[in-house]
């Protein structure tokens, strides 16, 4: 058998003659074993370091099934060389994201809702305006308005509750402020509080004579006893009447006769045509010691009419027998006990 190597002993041979390994890059030891062939076993620990190691490597060479899982540390990551491709979607979890770390530039626009906001200090609203739809009713209250910053021309009419006394005490409205176009239809001022009164006595007197028969008086109807009271007239303002009451005394004297006197309230809103106010007052005997009556009704003027009241009577005196039978009215205090201006508010 032939001792003579092999052509591909030979080649492998010479090509071994040819690489001539120094210390620099492989130490005292070879790379190689038998045949020339390089042993993993056989390469140094560092043999690839620095700048020359890494120049031994083609770029691409290193692919991603030669590194192990969980091969690659943070040291071996060069900063700003994860791009924003190489992070996966929904990777980052709130752990991962440092505190203050997100600025306002990194939040889009209209992107924080309402449930993601747990407390928001009023220090921090610092522009625009409260619309009137984020405020609750009935949350403002009197304390927080300052006094004088709520001007007439801010309120609407329809904004005005009528139902409930919103004003309470009279230091609340300020001199001057409320005018009589600003009254409502039920409110005035009432006798009851400013009485008007006529306390002068006056008397209406008839007297029968013997043979004369029976005898009105006086002769023309009735007759105006005591004063005439008089309201002007107003465009805002209306005038009621309630109740008349009046102090009498009606005598028989010289002898007692059959006769009656009769007594009636009238009124007026232009003081020509006079109307009954209540029912008329009659008596058929004597009535002393000034006894009050009442006539009772409700009369409401138009607005911009004047308005007049005033007292009327008469006597009838059926004296026929000898001597004078004298009849006497005496009436005293015609007061109008409920009268009333009535202002009616020309906005509404």
């Amino acid at each position: 058998m032939s001792t003579e190597p092999t052509n591909l002993d030979y080649i492998l041979r010479k090509m071994h003659e040819q690489i001539k390994l120094t210390s620099r890059n492989l130490a005292s030891t070879s790379i190689y074993g038998s045949y020339g062939i390089i042993v993993l076993s056989n390469i140094p620990d560092g043999l690839f370091a620095g700048d020359a190691g890494r120049a031994k490597f083609e770029d691409g060479f290193v692919t991603e099934t030669k590194i192990a899982d969980n091969g690659v540390t943070e040291p071996k990551i060069a900063p700003n060389a994860v791009s924003t491709a190489k992070i996966k979607d929904a990777a980052i979890t709130t752990a991962k994201i440092g505190d203050l770390q997100v600025t306002g530039a990194k939040i889009a626009d209209a992107t924080i809702g309402n449930a993601k906001i747990t407390d928001l200090d009023a220090g921090k609203i610092t522009s625009g305006y409260l619309s009137v739809d984020r405020i609750q009713a009935g949350s403002i209250v009197s304390s927080k308005l300052y006094s004088g910053s709520i001007m007439a021309n801010r309120i609407s009419a329809e904004h005005l509750r009528t139902d409930i006394a919103l004003i309470t005490q009279q230091a609340q409205l300020a001199d001057l402020v409320v005018t009589t176009t600003k009254l409502a239809e039920t409110l005035g001022i009432k006798s009851a509080e400013i009485p008007v009164l006529d306390p002068d006595e006056y008397y209406l007197g008839c007297t029968a004579i013997k043979g004369q028969g029976t005898k009105w008086c006086p002769t023309s109807g009735y007759s105006v006893v005591g004063k005439t009271f008089q309201f002007n007239a107003y465009s805002y303002i209306k005038h009621e009447l309630k109740k008349v009451a009046v102090k009498v005394e009606n005598l028989w004297n010289d002898y007692v006769v059959s006769g009656t006197t009769y007594l009636r309230c009238m009124y007026s809103t232009d003081g020509s045509n006079w109307n009954q106010f209540g029912s008329e007052l009659s008596w058929t005997s004597p009535v002393s010691n000034y006894t009050e009556y009442t006539f009772t009704g409700n009369v409401l003027t138009d607005l911009n009419a004047p308005f007049y009241v005033r007292l009327e009577a008469k006597i009838y005196n059926a004296g026929s027998v000898d001597g004078n039978a004298v009849i006497t009215l005496y009436v005293k205090d015609f007061e109008l006990r409920e009268r009333a201006f009535r202002s009616q508010r020309s906005d509404i």
